[in-house]
């Protein structure tokens, strides 16, 4: 019997007399694997549970059917991208907390649900932050759903309170003491140095301890915490080279395989089982067995700068409370140690809770949802803040899926929307399709989820650097991608290949995997997998859904934002081929901060290709510059205007061609210009010598209060200008002149008809006309 099952009657009562109910426990008190089957039992129809991770759904899944005595599918599914195990009549499912969002789209009062249940609630992903904003909001029109928060022992009581006072049940875990002991081996590498040690380090500190651990302590499994697949993989070839024959050291992160997942639930007869696992194991599954924790203290971490448009991924410390998470999985079953690898007064300098999620990454696709569903009060737990707001609007115009000006969704930002994809690469995916080159760009998108494919080793970097040319294409980084792409698929996918090339083989596998989900969501979408030879499409492709990192080169190697990074000075990535010979315009995929910031994966930006993407940016205005010499016709400029999103009113140049107007034309471009101006409060002035400027009045007079001062142009003298008010000194107006006027009387057409008018004379009585 688990802690939860104590708990039944009062869980099932107090879901029937309450709209939402927040229930906390401990990990391994049965919340996940419990409260389903009560809700079940005591007849609700279908119940809808949220987990934040695949691995969680669908071994969850996989063990409550087990339990049951059922076939999973039947009683018990889970659906998460890419894998659906339901049969739709179901009454429990299990799913991704991104699957619920997608079915909020498709109904937004999600109707087949009687209960919903948020589990791992304390995690505050930005899924779950919008999960739990769309339910609060949905309460107000559903009073018959209800709302089960399953939490840990974390901040419990703001889950109430968002809730407006929902009844908490706390339910005790089955745990046993668990003896602290704190490690000074990553202490020393603090302080001025790192913030956190380098992962090749921390990767040997932790291997060596589960050795000791191994040889010095009793039996029991050890679960080891670290922070993201490349460490974890050090650890276990350092533990693998260690040789122990009665050691398995076993990896656990996301988008682990069935198989894989397995494994880590699978007993290991006479041997001693290592799980090595990222903060998934913290609360979203349960190993059976272990004894011993090794905690690293670090965790990788998003973050966001809105102002600047910088995104990182961070190795950070881990807050105390998550580091408290790490400590309970050690006294499961029995007396545990957790071995903390740095000091307790490390530990107490911690922050006490990670930052939630909503609040430091970019939000640009909870808003694009937002505007999808039609919702534009929202309430969150904790609110982004408003510069993300403004970031992201910003973003999704700059993409095409919201009208300048926030105005609405557009009909683009709705097929975004429908995308199970980040909005930049829907919006190059929805380009694509128009262009016929839709598997050139999924895997560009595959090659941009994956870091570091290009290997560069120290001794050998000229070496590197020679093999690396060979895939280089001079006008985008992105389609150097595609032929390092091609080379690969040539190859069979050899390691060897990968070696001889300097390329990082296990990146390329997983690329190749990403790959090949992003054509089964394209192709369940209904998008056809078209494919192209031409790369100018593919690169037209790749820019629409990168505009809003669209850089303006300000120096020869210095560049600025137009919609992110405005004001500071943003450098080509030194790895990138277009670094020697900078263009004027540029997109990269991410401006990041190293020694400086720099702009990573760069493709070349025409401004014909930048007037398509971006056509509220560009305007037409026609400047009439000379009358011909028998006054039939006008000269006129037609020039391209393109404003700075940031400094709209600022617009300048960027094109111009000649034309001819009749003066029909010409009267019609000057009144439409002088209406303009008035409306923006410029000036009419003639000016009458060069020393002695004056201002006539639209009736004429003479208006002699100020003397007009001229600025940035010359002028011909006593002929009207409208003019752009600049500033004021002493009795002095400085005015900036922006067009002439021009006197357009047709004088041909005039000397005919008094010509006409004298015949007439001649030839009628008097008084006739």
């Amino acid at each position: 019997m688990l802690p939860i099952d104590q708990h039944r009657d009062e869980i099932i009562q107090a879901v029937k007399q309450n709209s939402v109910v927040v229930v906390v426990g401990e990990t391994g008190s049965g919340k996940t694997t419990r409260i389903p089957v009560f809700l079940y039992q005591a007849g609700f129809a279908k119940v809808g549970i949220t987990e934040p991770r695949r691995i969680a759904a669908t071994s969850v899944a996989q063990f409550v059917a087990d339990q049951l005595g059922t076939r999973l599918g039947d009683v018990v599914g889970y659906q998460v991208r890419f894998d659906n195990q339901t049969n739709g009549a179901g009454a429990l499912k299990f799913m991704t907390v991104g699957i619920l969002l997608r079915e909020f789209q498709e109904d937004p009062d999600i109707r087949k649900y009687s209960v919903i249940m948020v589990d791992e609630a304390h995690e505050r992903s930005q899924d779950i932050d919008f999960v739990l904003g769309l339910l609060k909001n949905l309460l107000k029109r559903r009073t018959d759903l209800k709302v089960v928060i399953a939490s840990a022992t974390i901040d419990e009581q703001k889950f109430s309170d968002f809730f407006g006072g929902a009844p908490v049940v706390k339910v005790s875990g089955t745990s046993y003491p668990v003896e602290v002991r704190y490690e000074d081996e990553l202490v020393s590498l603090r302080g001025s140095v790192w913030d956190t040690p380098p992962i090749e380090y921390m990767a040997e500190v932790v291997a060596n301890k589960v050795a000791e651990i191994h040889v010095s302590e009793g039996p029991g499994d050890v679960l080891v915490f670290m922070s993201g697949k490349d460490d974890i993989a050090m650890v276990i070839r350092l533990l693998d080279e260690k040789g122990f024959p009665d050691l398995v050291a076993l990896p656990v992160y996301g988008g682990l395989s069935l198989d894989e997942q397995t494994r880590i639930f699978a007993p290991v007869t006479g041997k001693r089982k290592v799980v090595v696992a990222t903060n998934i194991a913290e609360t979203s599954i349960t190993i059976e067995g272990v004894v011993y924790v090794v905690d690293s203290g670090v965790i990788k971490q998003n973050n966001f700068h809105p102002t600047t448009g910088i995104q990182s991924l961070d190795l950070v410390r881990h807050s105390r409370a998550g580091c408290d998470q790490r400590r309970g999985r050690a006294g499961r079953t029995r007396p545990g140690v957790c071995f903390r690898m740095y000091s307790k007064e490390d530990y107490w300098s911690r922050s006490e809770f990670t930052e939630p999620e909503i609040r430091r990454v970019s939000i640009a696709g909870l808003v694009l949802a937002l505007a999808d569903l039609g919702i534009e009060q929202i309430e969150f737990m904790d609110p982004p803040d408003p510069a993300s707001f403004q970031e992201a609007y910003e973003t999704l115009t700059a993409l095409g899926a919201i009208s300048p000006g926030k105005k609405g969704i557009t009909e683009l930002g709705r097929q975004m929307a429908r995308l199970p994809l980040e909005p930049r690469t829907a919006r190059m995916v929805i380009e694509a399709s128009k262009h016929g080159c839709v598997q050139q760009i999924a895997t560009i998108a595959a090659f941009l989820s994956v870091p570091h494919i290009y290997v560069r080793p120290t001794e050998e970097q000229y070496q590197a650097d020679s093999a690396h040319a060979a895939f280089k294409n001079r006008d985008s980084d992105l389609v150097s991608f595609l032929r390092v792409w091609e080379q690969y698929e040539a190859s069979g996918y050899s390691h060897s290949w990968c070696r001889g090339n300097y390329l990082n083989s296990r990146s390329l596998l997983e690329i190749k995997k990403v790959r090949q989900q992003l054509f089964d969501v394209l192709q369940e979408c209904g998008i056809q997998l078209s494919e192209t030879r031409d790369m100018k499409v593919v690169m037209r492709s790749a820019v629409a859904g990168l505009v809003y990192n669209l850089l303006e080169r300000v120096t020869m190697h210095t560049y600025t934002g137009m919609f992110r990074t405005a004001g500071h000075d943003v450098f080509i990535h030194p790895g990138s081929a277009l670094f020697r010979m900078p263009p004027e315009w540029l997109v990269a995929t991410d401006i990041v901060h190293t020694t400086k910031l720099f702009a990573r994966n760069c493709t070349v930006v025409t401004m014909e290709l930048l007037r398509t993407l971006l056509p509220h940016l560009f305007t037409e205005e026609t400047l009439l510059v000379s009358l011909s010499e028998d006054g039939a016709t006008v000269k006129a400029l037609k020039k391209v205007l393109f404003a700075h999103p940031r400094r709209g009113e600022y617009a300048r140049q960027v094109g111009a061609e000649e034309v001819t107007l009749s003066l029909a034309e010409a009267r019609k471009v000057q009144d439409q210009s002088i209406q303009d101006a008035e409306a923006k409060g410029w000036c009419r002035v003639t000016f009458t010598k060069k020393a002695d400027f004056s201002v006539h009045a639209d009736d004429g007079t003479r208006a002699s209060d100020y003397g007009y001062g001229l600025v940035g142009a010359s002028v011909e003298l006593n002929v009207p200008y409208y003019c752009e008010p600049s500033m004021t000194i002493g009795t002095t107006k400085f005015v900036r002149p922006k067009f002439r006027v021009f006197e357009l009387e047709d004088k041909k057409e005039e000397s005919l008809a008094n010509a006409a008018r004298r015949l007439m004379k001649a030839w009628l009585p008097n008084n006739a006309l």
